[in-house]
């Protein structure tokens, strides 16, 4: 389904918004473009697969308040199996290879040619690693700081805080 939607700060101009969506355990970040009124698909710009269900998905897409209009963040979670399954794989959120767990920054001026599928792929930045499921999220609008609610397991929740300086982030 239908997971966030994000418009373009220039969507008056360029009429470009950003939807991220789950298909049965497919993670979907697309660029639409309204042309005459009607909503057409432009490119898939990442795309990966969840590991054991639907949950902990890729969750939300934000632009920065006052930052380049050409980056597009955005979030994903573990990929769906719990800390007590068998299948879990810590290493998967702390690899800077692994979709999985992260914050990525896409350059929407980059070419993609094919859909990205990890932080590896041209035209993609990973900003931060070792989430759980950040499924909430935002940046302040005056200091341009990133915040993450990202969910725990049983009883633990976390807020995490980015700071924004001099247009990099200090976790």
């Amino acid at each position: 389904g239908l997971l966030s939607m994000r418009f373009h700060p220039e969507f008056q101009s360029n009429g470009l918004f950003y939807v991220v969506s789950n298909d049965n355990g497919t993670n979907g970040l697309d660029e639409y473009k309204v042309v005459g009124g009607t909503p057409q698909h432009q490119r898939r710009l990442l795309e990966y697969q969840n590991l054991n269900n639907v949950y902990h998905t890729m969750n939300e897409v934000h632009f920065r308040p006052n930052g380049n209009n050409n980056e597009l963040f955005v979030t994903t979670g573990d990929g769906g199996t719990q800390a007590d399954d068998p299948d879990h794989d810590p290493a998967l959120i702390e690899s800077p290879n692994s979709p999985y767990g992260k914050l990525m920054k896409i350059d929407l001026t980059a070419s993609f040619p094919t859909p990205a599928t990890d932080p590896t792929h041209a035209g993609v930045d990973l900003v931060a690693l070792g989430l759980r499921n950040p499924f909430r999220s935002g940046f302040d609008r005056q200091t341009g700081d990133f915040y993450l609610g990202d969910v725990g397991f049983n009883t633990a929740e976390e807020v995490r805080y980015l700071r924004m300086a001099d247009n990099f982030f200090i976790i």
